[in-house]
């Protein structure tokens, strides 16, 4: 609608206008605003008034499509929905790496290391005193196309890997091991509860989720019978940081033949990749320094590791003997409930995932140097339990109760609890131990299904390892094969 402005010699007629039109008619009188000024300020709200209307629609449109769609268990739309909450993280992530690029973040002792490494400087000790870098000169060499970009980019770049990765290993995992029964809405929140525990390691730029994510791929590369990507996917998180060969040696236990050499080989060739980039003599010497590392300030306990000792520590004066030989058999215990399975026919799917399930249990409560951050390794066994649970009805309480463990130890919380308390600082490894509750009453035990309304009985189902998919079985029938050829 035009508003016509009728002005007279030395006044200035308002009568009909709205109020802004009126005082912009007034200031116009006055010589203080150009004549289409009103007009052009009327035009301005109406468009900014129709973009807000046209915003509102159009949400409101693909909310309505999201809410249709996302009844069904089975509609795509769950997965476009956990896509996007992947996509926003990763664009806070970057926007938090570029502002902020040597705060909060790990990647700078990567980024230093393989700079020293082209330099031919030590990566290990500056001075007399040790830089902080405590992984192998493999992994220096392999974060080289990072490493020389500016340092805002290649972090940004680094963290992004570390989480498409886990966002590839995960849809591969619920595609291979999960079989058939879960629906995509299922899957689809283990994806975001996943999500939601791995953000303190995404945001320090930790590397544990590429470790877990090569595990879960490793994973079903067994079940696919690709056995040397399998064994590869084994070999490189042992150059990344030491402590995941124990995920491996269970896999190679399990899977003797077609995995044993195989890891051996990929595990050399790894080992003398920094060799084709340095001289023999800087090599030797920096691998000799990782090892003086490992032996040396490595073996020394900090006041941020959380793990088994710091139950012990809650309770009494922990005995570092008696403390080995508990981290001795839980080891025997997690390769031998593997084998177990193995050897008494289960499924591949049902070997691989218990495997998965059990090792970062053992990583997190025995294993070397289990801080907060790490206990990101723990997101996806957490969140299946979470999610089968809710599911099942079964066990629920214990799998919230470990998931409060998890939230409350995580950060700020367990700080200011241990200015009152300082056993809280077990609260994080408990809730491991509630986790491994949950699993053994609930997810490890089969049990027959009850009758179906056709009357027959069904075969007997595991609780967190159900059947695989038709297509997953045809895969694993296919590697069963090769395993007796």
């Amino acid at each position: 609608m035009s508003v016509e402005v009728v002005s007279r010699p030395g006044l200035g007629s308002t009568a009909g206008l709205p109020s802004k039109a009126k005082f912009d008619t007034a200031r116009r009188d006055e010589g203080t605003v150009a004549p289409d000024a009103g007009s052009a300020l009327i035009l301005q709200q109406r468009l900014t008034a129709s973009t807000r209307r046209t915003v509102r629609e159009f949400l409101a449109h693909h909310v309505a499509i999201a809410r249709r769609e996302l009844i069904d268990p089975q509609s795509r739309e769950w997965f476009h929905l956990t896509l996007r909450l992947w996509l926003v993280f990763s664009v806070v992530v970057t926007i938090k790496t570029f502002v902020s690029p040597d705060r909060h973040t790990v990647y700078t002792f990567f980024d230093q290391a393989s700079i020293n490494w082209w330099r031919g400087e030590s990566m290990y000790v500056a001075d007399a005193i040790t830089t902080g870098y405590r992984y192998t000169p493999t992994f220096a060499v392999a974060l080289t196309p990072m490493a020389v970009l500016p340092r805002a980019i290649g972090g940004s770049l680094w963290t992004l890997a570390n989480v498409w990765m886990l966002y590839a290993a995960l849809r591969l995992f619920a595609r291979d091991m999960l079989g058939s029964l879960w629906t995509r809405r299922r899957e689809a929140a283990l994806l975001m509860v996943a999500l939601v525990l791995s953000i303190r390691g995404f945001w320090a730029a930790q590397s544990n989720a590429m470790l877990l994510a090569l595990v879960l791929l490793a994973g079903s590369l067994v079940l696919r019978g690709a056995w040397w990507r399998a064994a590869l996917c084994l070999a490189l998180p042992v150059y990344i940081k030491i402590w995941p060969i124990a995920a491996a040696l269970v896999l190679v236990a399990c899977w003797p033949r077609q995995l044993a050499w195989r890891w051996l080989v990929c595990m050399v060739v790894l080992a003398v990749v920094p060799f084709a980039t340095q001289g023999p003599a800087y090599v030797f010497r920096q691998y000799q320094e990782f090892g003086e590392l490992l032996m040396g300030p490595c073996q020394a306990r900090w006041s941020a590791f959380r793990d088994a000792w710091t139950i012990w520590e809650a309770v009494g004066t922990p005995e570092p003997r008696a403390f080995q030989v508990l981290q001795l058999a839980a080891a025997g215990g997690v390769l031998a409930g593997c084998l177990w399975k193995r050897l008494t026919g289960a499924p591949a799917a049902r070997v691989v995932l218990a495997a998965v399930a059990l090792w970062p249990a053992w990583q997190l409560l025995f294993g070397p140097a289990s801080e907060r951050n790490t206990y990101g390794l723990l997101a996806p066994a957490l969140a299946l339990a979470l999610v089968e649970s809710w599911h099942t009805g079964r066990g629920r309480w214990l799998a919230w109760l470990a998931m409060g463990c998890f939230v409350i130890g995580s950060g700020g919380i367990e700080r200011s609890l241990t200015q009152f308390a300082p056993g809280a600082k077990a609260i994080l490894p408990l809730g491991v131990v509630v986790y491994l509750g949950w699993f053994f009453f609930y997810g490890w035990r089969e049990r027959a299904t009850q009758v179906g309304a056709a009357g027959a009985p069904s075969q007997h189902r595991h609780l967190l390892l159900p059947h695989l998919s038709a297509k997953a079985a045809c895969v694993e029938r296919s590697a069963v094969g090769s395993l007796t050829r």
